[in-house]
């Protein structure tokens, strides 16, 4: 298995960019994310395929039988819209135009580049770790699941069945997406949560605007899921902040959420670690800061289990702090 992780980037390009309409090719398959749930209409799903240099000698089987002829796209088209990244060595040397390449080919060229970035990060976003893969996803964008498949087949019918089985997931997803959109603010509460609980961790960025909605439905708490959803929104608005290089302001939003009443200690300290944790891996040299937000994850929850851990780290903190303040200016990058 082939691990693509490493070579993704920042979300926000995947977050900003949209479609350009792109069209599916001669064989039914589409390779552009917007333009494949969009040809899903309300009631097929998107199932994608991911695929890359290195994957299994024996997969290789598999994969050109579902992408290299219109037939498996036929076989499924009454429920799903095939879209495939191909991350070969061969798509990725397209995206680098040659070296007496005329202006239109570098244009291409660069065009080829911003798809496999943004397929790159999309293909992250819903949790592919490995290649080949192949993750169903709603009209909406919400995971669905992942297929466990060996790509060792050359019967489309085979794949096509295999496929068909998970049209109860289907139904089930579309069902708890019409719940988030009926009925009373409490229902549409539990309805938004049930969803939520389905969705990896790395996929509930797609949520971010049911989640911000929990907290505004629900002021006085009734449900005792707010301070859950307050949690969720300042977690994804500060990873929109990180990934736009703006640290700072990604510290800011998680330190006022944790001040939200309706936080359980925990919750609290859990935002307060992360902005933390944030100023940290930013290689930051703003330890009293750093501290500043440990001993604070320390105040609000005096019982929790964690705080012999938090001290630890704190002294830690505190033990970089004083090697930095007695170490040459040019030696202090080596600290980081």
């Amino acid at each position: 298995m082939k691990k693509i992780g490493v070579i993704a980037g920042a979300l926000a390009l995947a977050l900003g960019l949209c479609s350009c309409g792109a069209k599916p090719n001669a064989n039914g398959w589409y390779d552009d994310f917007e333009s494949a749930k969009k040809a899903c209409g309300s009631s097929k799903a998107v199932v994608l395929l991911v695929t890359s240099e290195g994957d299994p000698v024996e997969s290789a089987v598999g994969i050109k039988t579902l992408t290299e002829t219109p037939d498996f796209a036929k076989a499924v088209s009454d429920k799903f819209i095939p879209c495939h990244f191909n991350f070969s060595q061969e798509a990725i040397d397209a995206t680098v135009p040659a070296e007496n390449a005329t202006e239109k080919e570098q244009k291409a060229a660069e065009a080829r580049r911003a798809k496999l970035q943004k397929n790159f990060e999309t293909a992250t976003m819903y949790a592919v770790e490995t290649t080949p893969a192949i993750v169903l996803i709603s009209s909406d964008g919400y995971w669905i699941t992942s297929l466990n498949l060996r790509f060792e087949s050359d019967s489309v019918d085979g794949y096509a069945a295999d496929l068909k089985e998970y049209t109860d997931e289907v139904e089930e997803m579309k069902n708890l997406v019409k719940n988030t959109k009926k009925g009373s603010v409490e229902d549409k509460v539990k309805a938004i949560d049930a969803l939520f609980n389905t969705q990896p961790e790395a996929c509930q960025i797609f949520m971010k605007d049911l989640v911000k909605k929990v907290p505004a439905m629900d002021k006085k708490n009734k449900s005792g899921l707010v301070g859950k959803y307050v949690v969720a929104s300042a977690n994804t608005d500060a990873y929109g902040f990180i990934v736009n290089g703006e640290v700072q302001k990604a510290v800011d939003v998680l330190t006022k959420s944790a001040e939200n009443k309706a936080l359980t200690p925990i919750e609290s300290q859990s935002l307060y670690y992360f902005a933390a944790n944030i100023l940290a891996q930013s290689n930051s040299s703003d330890f009293d800061q750093i501290i500043a937000l440990l001993n604070k994850a320390i105040e609000v929850a005096p019982e929790s289990q964690y705080n012999s851990e938090l001290k630890n780290v704190i002294d830690y903190v505190q033990g970089v702090k004083d090697k930095a303040a007695s170490t040459p200016v040019e030696d202090t990058a080596d600290l980081k």
